[in-house]
């Protein structure tokens, strides 16, 4: 069986703000960096200068924004520990909004991944996931990856992944993306389908026969998860494949990759349930809020 070639991984992009969850987005963009030989591009976005009134008290402002924002870059630097991984660092003011600098920055620029730490200096503490990760991991056309930290903001080494696969193409491209990352990255990889059967087939006066419905469900998801174990052979990666039944798809996956001690949740953005127009779908979405670990959106 030919290997698939694994899809290039040169450039990755850094949001940072000075936070932990920044630091740590850091050093998780450094291991893959280290495994994948390639550069990282650390960005810093201010607010915006729009925000600030002309005039003299207004240059001074606008030029302490400009050098805290290079202190920020040094820090980064100094989390990632090795001048020769970084490729450019950059402070671009805010011009619309911080998600659409780093999605814009990103295409125009031609970046493989964007790493972010879950939450920023804004963030309310009692929040997973803060605005800018959300919306990054929503609007970007490329994978992005979501690092989760411990309080002190250490990052645990990305060596176990779960992939979750439903069959639709952009899981499929997740299974195959992942099969790549875990290779590259020396991880082990599970393959979770959720076995899901809506609450409406369970509804009271309405004969529906749910044994058949499940028995359905479940035949289908061996396919998905045959074809998905197939996949990953064929990136050169051998993958542990398992089928659990959930109260929904995410809770499903959150619950599994807690079990396991995942490091990684991989996702497709969109599954069956997606509508075409939109970038991420509900679970993925959900896994994003509510999950442990880190997670990457694969496109």
């Amino acid at each position: 069986m030919t290997e698939i070639p694994a899809k290039k991984l040169e450039r990755i992009l850094v949001g940072v703000d000075g936070s932990k969850s920044a630091l740590a987005a850091c050093r998780a963009a450094t291991l893959i960096a280290k495994a994948a030989h390639a550069k990282i591009m650390l960005l810093y976005v201010p607010f915006s200068p729009a925000t600030i009134s002309p005039g003299p008290s207004g240059a001074a402002l606008r030029h302490e924004v400009l050098k805290g924002g290079e202190r920020v870059l040094q820090e980064a630097a100094a989390a990632i520990g090795e001048n020769t991984l970084v490729l450019q660092t950059r402070v671009l003011p805010e011009r619309t909004s911080v998600v659409n600098v780093i999605t814009t920055y990103a295409e125009e620029n031609d970046v493989d991944l964007i790493v972010l730490g879950t939450r920023g200096l804004g963030g309310f503490s009692r929040l997973r996931l803060g605005s800018v990760s959300s919306g990054v991991a929503t609007h970007a056309k490329m994978p992005v990856l979501v690092v989760r930290s411990g309080k002190s903001g250490e990052v645990t080494p990305l060596k176990s992944f779960v992939v979750a696969t439903d069959g639709s193409t952009n899981s499929k491209n997740a299974v195959l993306g992942a099969a790549q990352f875990s290779k590259l990255m020396g991880a082990t990889l599970m393959v979770l389908h959720v076995l899901y059967i809506p609450e409406i087939a369970y509804a009271a006066n309405i004969p529906v026969p749910i044994a058949e419905i499940e028995e359905g469900a479940r035949s289908r998801g061996e396919k998905v998860l045959e074809e998905a174990a197939s996949l990953a052979e064929v990136a050169g990666t051998k993958a542990t494949c398992e089928m659990r039944k959930g109260v929904s798809p995410a809770q499903g996956i959150v619950d599994y990759a807690e079990a396991s001690k995942a490091d990684l949740i991989i996702l497709g953005a969109r599954g069956l349930g997606g509508f075409k127009k939109l970038l991420m779908g509900s679970v993925s979405n959900s896994v994003l809020h509510y999950s442990g670990c880190s997670v990457l959106v694969v496109r």
